[in-house]
Formats: structure tokens, C-alpha cells, sequence
């Protein structure tokens, strides 16, 4: 049975999205040793172990020192990668490594063989595209290296979307194959019909189940409650942004209009 070394860059007990799902669907089939950087909030259920079957989950420790603009970023993430060092995994004992983030990869790639273990790269988002990344632009710059250089070298690299896959070739022009993977929901969605009964949607409604964060376009969902009266926006998911909403001039009735349910 073959063994993946699958490193992701959100809390496990986050919101479950394309990691997690795709984690659970190659431990169908491989030895899955999941490694997730563990939030640093220690809120309630995000940072759990797990052993179930082919998968083993883990988390450690990776702390953002992006935000010590004060000191160069490629030095003071030595830090994480000493961290990481300290968790004493054996790389060479799998036949795949699955990485969610150039910088994460960026903390072990001294240490892999290409002889002996391929890369897969699977970029679900457009990391210097967040709203965050304006206000650290040396991590920025950082991350971009980063990624520049697992696209030149990673066996395989999967995108979420095609737009995605034109966007990193139009920033780093690297002309190779990318394998499309979209974003979906689990087959088995009927099983959490419990944990939504109480939402009670109505007819011609449009759900959104992921973080609710700053980047969310609300003004075009304004919008498209005022051209279709008859459409419900409901949102599901992590609240990243509880004083985003009134910092920035919503009314009330504004924010009534869009169903958010807060998660965590």
C-alpha cells in the first residue's frame, strides 16, 4: 500500500473543505499521515487528533511570523522550520508527499529525495490574491518564491479551478501540465441534514458553505437580491469577520437581507 505524506496549511477541526474531503478519500486506497498547521487561537475543536482506518491525523506547530515586519521573513521562518524538524517525520518512508502550501513545503523540501518521492502540489486558492497579503507584502514576496519554485519542481500539480491554473501561469509563466480538480461537496451531504433542518430555507435559494471572510463579494449579492426579489442568500460557515460587516457601513437592514450562519 502506498504512503502519502499529505501536509495542508488549515486546522482539521476547521471547516470541513478540499482538504480534509480529498485526506479521507486517498486513505480509501493509501496510508494517509496527515500533518496540519494547528491554529494558534486554541479555540474549542480546531486542532483535534484523529486515527481512523489508513488515516492518521496530526497537527504542529507554525507560527506566522509575517507579521514581524521588523525582521526578513525567509530568516525568522527558520524558526518553523526547526519546528518542524522536531517532529522527527520520516520523509523518505513515503512514496508521496501532498502539499497545500509553498511555504509549509518551503520548511521541509531540503529533505525530500526526488529519486524516491514525488510531489504532488494541490493550490485550492489564490494565495496572493487575500486581502491580508496588501499588509505583509515582504511574506508576499516570500510565498511567491515559494511557489514559483514547487511549480518548476513538484511531479504533479492540481488546481481547483481553470481560472486558477491561468492565473499562476500569467504570474510565473511556467508552462507544464496542471490536472483541474474542482471544488465540491461530499456525496454523502444528506448525512448533515440535521445540523441544517433548523435553517428552514425557502424556495430559490442560494446556499454558500465555506468562511465568511472580508473577501466575500457582498455587494454583488446586494445586488442580486435587488434585480431577483424572489432569491434567498444564505450563508454557512466560520465567522472570520464578526465587526466587518458594521466597520464598514452595512445597516442592519442590509444585513438582514443575507441569512449568515455564524459557525465555531
Amino acid at each position: 500500500m502506498k504512503k502519502i505524506l499529505y501536509v495542508m496549511h488549515i486546522s482539521w477541526g476547521w471547516i470541513k473543505q478540499r482538504p480534509q474531503f480529498i485526506a479521507e478519500e486517498l486513505a480509501k486506497t493509501c496510508e494517509v499521515d496527515v500533518y496540519y498547521r494547528m491554529s494558534n487561537h486554541n479555540k474549542k475543536g480546531e486542532n483535534p487528533s484523529l486515527e481512523a482506518g489508513n488515516l492518521h491525523v496530526k497537527g504542529f506547530r507554525n507560527w506566522p511570523f509575517e507579521r514581524f515586519t521588523f525582521v526578513p521573513v525567509d530568516l525568522s521562518y527558520l524558526i518553523n522550520k526547526w519546528i518542524w524538524n522536531a517532529t522527527n517525520i520520516d520523509v523518505d518512508s513515503y512514496d508521496y508527499i501532498w502539499v497545500t502550501d509553498p511555504v509549509l513545503w518551503w520548511s521541509f523540501k531540503d529533505k525530500i529525495d526526488p529519486t524516491k518521492i514525488k510531489v504532488i502540489y494541490d493550490c485550492m486558492d489564490d494565495y496572493s490574491a487575500f486581502p491580508y497579503m496588501d499588509d505583509y507584502p515582504k511574506y508576499k514576496v516570500f510565498k511567491e518564491k515559494n511557489e514559483k519554485e514547487i511549480l518548476q519542481t513538484a511531479d504533479y500539480v492540481i488546481c481547483s479551478a481553470k481560472a486558477l491554473q491561468k492565473k499562476l501561469y500569467e504570474r510565473y509563466g511556467i508552462d507544464r501540465e496542471y490536472t483541474i480538480v474542482n471544488n465540491a461537496i461530499t456525496k454523502n451531504i444528506s448525512t448533515y441534514e440535521d445540523q441544517i433542518d433548523g435553517i428552514g430555507l425557502p424556495n430559490n435559494s442560494l446556499v454558500y458553505i465555506g468562511t465568511i471572510s472580508e473577501w466575500f463579494d457582498f455587494t454583488n449579492t446586494l445586488k442580486a437580491l435587488d434585480e431577483y426579489p424572489d432569491l434567498h442568500v444564505v450563508l454557512y460557515g466560520p465567522k472570520r469577520m464578526e465587526q466587518f460587516l458594521s466597520m464598514n457601513g452595512w445597516s442592519l437592514e442590509d444585513q438582514l437581507r443575507i441569512q449568515i450562519f455564524w459557525l465555531l
